[in-house]
């Protein structure tokens, strides 16, 4: 009994955080664009999100954060509009201040020169903000170096690197998935052959607090407490995606 219901609870983390995984890779937008605009972009990701995610209403909006060029600049913010399909300047929504806050924190880079070579150290923006909910997306990173060709004169410029990240925030829909896509899933691994549950299931924020959700409203453990089974949750699990 007690490896039977570790597999099902591994099962249900894997199937919470497999659309988290989904949507982060989907919406990791490309460094260079080419000819395609951000708006463009944004919108065939959306587009695919919503043909092949098993819980599309999971995403309530999609916005673009624009880097800033100076440090005293405030952080734009863009929002994408399903109906029209374009990007439009937003407010920074109450319930991602903190990701604003972080966003807009002096970049820790270094550099240093040794034997030829440069040391590039960036602090990233965490992906994961359980609290809002929200994705943090950043671009991947790109670095140019030019190779002069000519034989007689054969050398390498510096490395240049963008001076911010882009990054793209992904809202999620609190409600829809307390209310609907959990309790889904539960039932999808925890149903028993007869009525009701074969065990009680509570999603608890790791740092404490009310459940995110739980089978039975007695059923309200907190998260150091004694229990059959464990398992975390909410998370970017890139490599179940090779």
């Amino acid at each position: 009994m007690k490896a039977t219901l570790n597999t099902r609870a591994t099962g249900y983390a894997q199937d919470v955080d497999r659309e988290l995984t989904r949507a982060y890779l989907l919406f990791q937008l490309d460094a260079l664009q080419g000819e395609q605009g951000p708006a463009a972009a944004v919108a065939a990701r959306y587009d695919r999100w919503l043909a092949t995610s098993r819980y599309p209403r999971m995403v309530k909006g999609v916005y673009l954060v624009q880097p800033r060029t100076a440090p005293s600049q405030a952080t734009a913010l863009q929002h994408y509009d399903p109906a029209t399909r374009f990007i439009t300047p937003a407010e920074w929504p109450a319930s991602a201040a903190a990701i604003r806050t972080r966003l807009e924190q002096p970049p820790a880079a270094q550099t240093s020169a040794a034997a030829g070579h440069t040391l590039l150290l960036r602090t990233m923006v965490p992906t994961v903000w359980p609290d809002v909910p929200a994705l943090v997306i950043a671009a991947p990173m790109l670095m140019v170096s030019h190779i002069d060709a000519r034989p007689s004169d054969a050398r390498t410029t510096p490395v240049r690197m963008a001076p911010a990240v882009r990054h793209t925030i992904v809202m999620l829909d609190a409600e829809y998935m307390k209310n609907e896509r959990l309790p889904a899933l539960a039932q999808q691994h925890f149903q028993g052959t007869g009525d009701g549950f074969d065990y009680h299931l509570a999603v608890l924020p790791a740092a404490g607090g009310s459940p995110v959700y739980h089978s039975v409203r007695e059923f309200t453990p907190s998260p150091d407490a004694q229990v059959d089974a464990k398992v975390e949750l909410f998370q970017v699990r890139v490599k179940d995606f090779e």
